[in-house]
């Protein structure tokens, strides 16, 4: 194969992989946007781990939110532990600080 003909075909499979791929909520948040919500295999009813944007301040957010935190984290990620009612819980999603929300539980590396 020539390379004109090689660089084309590049070129092709990397436009064609690009236009596979979804565009997220990330790229441009609107007012439907939601953090995902995953699960643990055993999930505390009520409870979550919500992790914040990079360069979030963790105090305020919280204040904003109206949730009480069982606890906060700052070292390595913001972020913060709570028990949330469905509302809470929706109204943690739409926060533009919000990154992720994950259902907080027992998890097992030998299935017990």
């Amino acid at each position: 194969m020539r390379p004109a003909a090689r660089r084309t075909s590049a070129a092709l499979l990397l436009l064609a992989t690009l236009a596979a791929v979804p565009a997220t909520a990330a790229a441009r948040p609107g007012p439907d946007r939601k953090a995902p919500l995953a699960g643990a295999e055993q999930p505390a009813v009520g409870r979550y781990l919500v992790t914040l944007k990079r360069g979030s301040d963790v105090a305020a957010v919280v204040g904003e939110l109206g949730v009480t935190p069982l606890c906060t984290y700052e070292s390595v990620f913001p972020g913060f532990a709570a028990d949330l009612d469905p509302e809470q819980l929706a109204r943690v999603r739409r926060h533009p600080a919000t990154e992720a929300v994950e259902a907080d539980g027992s998890v097992s590396a030998f299935g017990g």
